[in-house]
């Protein structure tokens, strides 16, 4: 959970860091938001939901189970 918390508190500094950096007219936190996103998609990070032995019941990009009728 601290590591979690610290990813969501280091994504905007660090995004506050390139927005200043190379002067975007979009504020730091939006571009470390942006950036949080596309490491989460990125499905190499260390934000993918799997369980610590690689089984993949956990992967909540899974399309949903079904539901018998």
């Amino acid at each position: 959970m601290l590591a979690a918390l610290s990813q969501l508190l280091l994504f905007p500094l660090v995004g506050e860091v390139i927005a200043r950096g190379i002067k975007l007219p979009l504020p730091g936190p939006v571009v470390g938001m942006l950036l949080l996103f596309v490491g989460d998609e990125s499905h190499t990070g260390p934000f993918t939901a799997r369980a610590s032995n690689g089984d993949t019941r956990f992967d909540t990009r899974r399309e949903p189970a079904r539901w018998p009728a």
